[in-house]
């Protein structure tokens, strides 16, 4: 699930995480570097320890909870753009897929996964790791990241996804749209991922002269089965989503789309159920904090 954007607050936080998981750098050390920052902590850290880890830094930089640990994105001017806390620990996948049957058991009616490795590196990263989560419950699956190839497609539906989700191929070659949404049309979605109403490719790492609008007429026209619409500055922040840019995204589409980032109260899911168009909302990091039950959730939308 998606963890992310959150403002530069305080050093504190990063101080807390680091008694929490021993990373190799300092605060200045991080501020300073010039190149990707692997750390390696010590094994059998717990998801929930990694969770910890991820709330503790969003206070200072954005922040993704990977299957593999955190990706943290350091806020511009500094560089490199992001550090990566790989979490060597072998009981990762098997927390994560207790994490999918949780929300399963929670009631929730669908699962939103994303193999952000694949989405940074151009390719599935995290296939076994799917797989095992769409096998262990029995609610449907979307699955994006890295999906940049016809077979990547394919192999992820036969692995028992309901749904692929395509977004920086699709955005970046029209071609490509029309023939991944001609061969999967019903079981595919286009993740449109946009800054300011402009799509955002590669991880978030790219921001295109593409109006997320007409990205979002061409996946329909196109024959695609939905649009998964994030607005990354929300992205996160539990600040609430951006309703006016959801909206224009719903209506210049015409098929379903569902709505990400910014969730951060049950207000706001009820604020989103009045999108004329909009077919569901992702609740990701809110799960996490606290601040959404998902229970509660699911009882307000029916």
């Amino acid at each position: 699930m998606p963890f992310g954007n959150a403002l530069v607050s305080n050093e504190h936080a990063y101080g807390e995480a680091l008694s929490l998981v021993t990373v190799v750098a300092t605060f200045a050390e991080l501020m300073r570097m010039k190149s990707t920052l692997v750390t390696e902590p010590p094994a059998l850290v717990s998801f929930a320890v990694a969770v910890q880890v991820a709330v503790l830094l969003s206070e200072l930089f954005t922040v993704r909870l990977t299957f593999g640990g955190v990706l943290v994105v350091v806020p511009p001017p500094v560089e490199p753009p992001r550090l990566t806390v790989i979490f060597a620990s072998p009981v990762l996948p098997l927390l994560s897929v207790a994490t999918a049957r949780s929300w399963q058991a929670q009631g929730a009616p669908r699962l939103h996964v994303v193999d952000l490795d694949g989405a940074f590196a151009g390719g599935p990263a995290q296939t076994d790791l799917v797989r095992a989560m769409i096998r262990a419950v029995s609610i449907p699956v979307e699955v994006g990241g890295g999906l940049r190839e016809l077979a990547h497609v394919e192999a992820l539906l036969e692995a028992g996804a309901r749904w692929a989700i395509v977004g920086t191929r699709a955005a970046l070659d029209p071609g490509f749209l029309g023939e991944v949404c001609e061969r999967f049309g019903e079981r595919l979605m286009i993740g449109i991922d946009a800054s300011e109403g402009r799509v955002a490719v590669d991880g978030w790492t790219r921001v295109l002269d593409l109006d997320a609008m007409a990205l979002a007429r061409d996946a329909a026209a196109a024959g695609a089965a939905g649009i998964i619409y994030t607005d990354i500055a929300r992205d996160g922040t539990q600040g609430g989503p951006n309703l006016w840019s959801t909206e224009a995204v719903a209506r210049a589409a015409g098929i379903p789309v569902l709505a990400s980032g910014g969730v951060g109260s049950l207000d706001d899911i009820r604020r989103l159920a009045t999108v004329p168009g909009l077919a569901g909302v992702i609740v990701g990091r809110a799960l996490y904090s606290g601040a959404v039950d998902l229970a509660a959730a699911v009882a307000e939308i029916r």
